[in-house]
């Protein structure tokens, strides 16, 4: 993905908070390093759910996004109904990788919470290309949540 953005557009930040990553930036997505209102689009595909606090980090990206600007989210979904529950509550703990799963997030739990974190939130959906994401998102349509400031 960065690479297609540093392709197309003039400025393109990427980060990360592995200290093996070739990101030119290491930063903890609670705790970012930029001023208010600094991009006009965020994209982070399958992070929040290896995020401690993932309300912190949903207001953090916010408020480094323009009052015009857009976030991208994408999460594995379960498909379980009810309230966004941690594996560990589900009694599956897991790992993506040597990432540690802090929560499984379901459709209707990631709207209300990314909601609850002041964001206008719309869905588009597109076809699993055939990758693997996560033991509880099936192959077929995958959603992509498409964010704006409320």
């Amino acid at each position: 993905m960065s690479q297609h953005l540093h392709r197309r557009y003039s400025r393109v930040v990427s980060l990360d908070i592995q200290p093996t990553s070739a990101r030119p930036i290491k930063a903890d997505l609670e705790v970012l390093p930029f001023r208010d209102g600094r991009f006009d689009l965020i994209v982070c595909l399958d992070v929040l759910e290896h995020v401690k606090d993932d309300f912190d980090a949903m207001r953090e990206r916010w408020r480094v996004l323009t009052p015009d600007g857009v976030g991208l989210i994408h999460v594995p979904l379960s498909y379980i109904e009810g309230p966004i529950r941690t594996p560990e509550e589900l009694g599956t703990p897991f790992y993506h990788g040597t990432s540690k799963v802090y929560r499984e997030y379901n459709r209707d739990g990631m709207l209300k919470s990314l909601g609850e974190a002041g964001l206008a939130v719309g869905e588009m959906t597109y076809p699993d290309d055939g990758l693997e994401i996560g033991p509880s998102n099936p192959k077929g349509l995958l959603t992509l949540f498409v964010c704006r400031k409320g």
